[in-house]
């Protein structure tokens, strides 16, 4: 059995999963057998792609709403995490939202 078989409590989680890129990954993902919880901020984009993956491949997939541009929401991202007793072991970071400048120079 791959480690990608064990989706119950170690999931993958991956931001921006609504739609375009982040939905894809989690398809992805989830065809590999691997549990995803899919974050994003429409909370009805989310559940459908949760139902699909959860009814095509048998995966455990969570929701979770959240905009990920704002720090509150972000820690209570961990929390909620943290809440349903997930140890995340694959994080796909692809929520949109971007900077311009010095990697170095920009504010967290």
């Amino acid at each position: 059995m791959s480690r990608y078989a064990q989706p119950n409590r170690r999931p993958a989680v991956v931001t921006g999963a609504s739609a375009g890129i982040g939905a894809e990954i989690a398809r992805q993902l989830a065809r590999r057998g691997l549990g995803v919880t899919l974050a994003a901020r429409r909370e009805d984009r989310l559940r459908e792609l949760a139902e699909e993956l959860h009814g095509e491949h048998g995966i455990r997939a969570e929701t979770i709403s959240v905009d990920v541009s704002d720090i509150a929401a972000r820690k209570g991202l961990k929390q909620e995490l943290d809440e349903r007793g997930l140890t995340v072991e694959v994080l796909v970071n692809n929520a949109g939202f971007g900077s311009g400048g010095k990697f170095t120079r920009l504010d967290a």
